[in-house]
């Protein structure tokens, strides 16, 4: 592989430069032979795969080709004028089929965040307009046309800035093949909406729009009932530095019903815990009646709407009141082990003689009766 990318920049940087360029038969060889290397691309690259035996071997390999193919592209737009028509189509649609043999299949080790080589853009670009204009075709759906206008604008911004990185082509392809498949729906407009949330549609200009739209009580009812149901796509995002605009929706509502209640609304408190090792949790306190209750619904409720998680900005009552009654096996497990490690520290504070006490009587007493208990929760 390595050989073939020399050789490949040999004939590009030094043989078919603007300057060496003629019509010779020598120059006609080269280039053919630009094209015939450019080919064998793919196999090469495969075999070289065979004796990679680690994921950071296999990365970095993937990258040196992205990189390499990336340089040869460029080289040959520079020398677009100087090579004959033919020839530089075809090598470089070889070395653009290339990049997609890549992209698809080593997804798992392709770098999606360096930018997309010009002509690449150029044919996505051209289907994400037609895409657009697919969806401005749409309005008598009963579809506000201020969201295709939110949607088109944020588009135009993006593409200013020139070609896009692969991971936001990937965006907009799967944003807009979603929005286009939303047709013949009893409610096309919600779920219009709903679809730029799951997709982290995170434009300033969109979450405005809905909280403006969130003033009618109506709308902002069915927000506050659908939200927690809406599945937030975690690889994609409009902008990947900003907060998802499901997050700022959720502390919006927060905000907005602590305020209905009368209460000043604080920051949700972030736990180490994940959602169904809080369920666990919750329910050894409330069996053993350190916390007394009764109504579950209520407690749920009010925890998902205090706490988050290291992993989950916010927490859906309906998923931690399931997790309350499903206690899954392997959040038991955990929770057993960070009971005991808490006994552990709660032993250190103890005098020695009381510790190692309590620890003999304690062992006595899981072996009789707390391992059997927490066998069955």
């Amino acid at each position: 592989m390595k050989d073939l990318f020399t050789q490949l920049h040999g004939l590009v940087h030094d043989r078919l430069s603007p300057e060496k360029m003629s019509t010779s038969p020598e120059n006609r060889a080269d280039q053919a032979l630009l094209v015939d290397c450019t080919k064998k691309l793919p196999g090469s690259f495969s075999t070289s795969v065979i004796d990679i035996d680690s994921k950071e071997s296999m990365t970095l390999l993937v990258w040196k080709a992205q990189a390499n193919t990336s340089v040869l592209l460029t080289k040959l737009a520079e020398y677009q004028q100087a090579i004959p028509w033919k020839f530089y189509l075809e090598a470089e649609q070889l070395l653009i089929d290339f990049i997609i043999y890549l992209r698809k299949h080593y997804t798992r080790y392709f770098d999606f965040k360096i930018t997309m080589p010009e002509r690449m853009w150029q044919a996505d670009k051209d289907n994400l307009e037609r895409k657009l204009a697919q969806l401005r075709n749409a309005p008598e759906q009963g579809i506000d046309a201020e969201l295709y206008t939110l949607v088109h604008t944020a588009f135009e911004e993006v593409k200013q800035g020139g070609p896009l990185s692969f991971i936001a082509s990937h965006y907009w392809r799967s944003l807009l093949q979603k929005l286009c498949s939303l047709h013949d729906l009893y409610d096309t407009e919600t779920a219009f909406i709903h679809t730029l949330i799951a997709c982290n549609f995170n434009s300033d200009l969109f979450i405005q729009y809905v909280f403006k739209r969130a003033e009618d009580e109506n709308f902002a009812s069915r927000l506050r009932k659908n939200l927690w149901h809406i599945p937030e796509t975690s690889n994609l995002a409009l902008h990947r530095r900003r907060p998802s605009c499901k997050q700022q929706f959720i502390d919006w509502i927060f905000v907005h019903t602590a305020e209905m209640n009368g209460l000043a609304a604080t920051k949700r408190m972030e736990v180490s815990l994940s959602v169904s090792q809080l369920g666990v949790l919750l329910w050894l306190l409330v069996d053993a009646e350190i916390i007394r209750t009764d109504n579950v619904n209520e407690l749920t409720r009010l925890i998902a709407g205090s706490v988050r998680t290291s992993k989950t900005a916010a927490i859906s009552p309906d998923s931690l009141h399931k997790h309350y009654y499903t206690r899954p096996m392997a959040a038991r497990s955990i929770m057993r082990s960070m009971l005991r490690n808490m006994q552990q520290r709660l032993n250190s504070l103890l005098p020695f003689s009381l510790a190692l006490l309590t620890d003999v009587t304690e062992g006595l007493y899981a072996a009789c009766v707390t391992e059997p208990y927490l066998a069955l929760i």
